[in-house]
């Protein structure tokens, strides 16, 4: 084989690791951060829906919701269309696959929560909708008319 095709054949293999290194390092998690909190974001928005339907969020905690927002409810209302992907064992999960922690304050709004990267809730590295509306930018007034991320 030729010395200039060993060469390039080892230079593109180092640029393949070191592209490979930097996703998984620095991509990756960010990635997993920012996906769990849109989908907070978005089951607080379906769990907000699901009460302006009814009255009131729905009883037992995730798993309750979760059959909730899957149509067992008075008016037999699917909410989860697209959301199929985090739930497992009857249970919304975050990209940790762990489940998300849901809190109904006395007349507040429901806060879901997501115990981050090392799957401890109520440490510094717990997640919220709050980290995704923060990057996107997203005020209380966009998020009052319903502007998408």
């Amino acid at each position: 084989m030729p010395r200039g095709c060993v060469i390039l054949i080892t230079v593109l293999s180092l640029v393949i690791l070191v592209v490979s290194i930097f996703f998984f390092v620095v991509a990756w998690p960010e990635h997993k951060r920012r996906g769990t909190s849109q989908n907070i974001y978005y089951f607080e928005k379906l769990m907000e829906e699901y009460k302006a339907d009814h009255g009131a969020y729905p009883q037992g905690g995730n798993e309750g919701c979760v059959n909730a927002l899957g149509g067992d409810n008075k008016r037999d209302k699917v909410y989860l269309e697209s959301a199929r992907g985090f739930i497992e064992n009857g249970r919304f999960i975050d990209f940790y696959r762990t489940p998300l922690r849901f809190e109904f304050p006395q007349d507040a709004r429901v806060r879901i929560s997501s115990a981050g990267p090392d799957k401890i809730f109520d440490t510094d590295d717990d997640l919220t909708s709050a980290y995704i509306l923060d990057i996107e930018g997203l005020t209380e007034e966009r998020q009052a008319r319903g502007s998408p991320l």
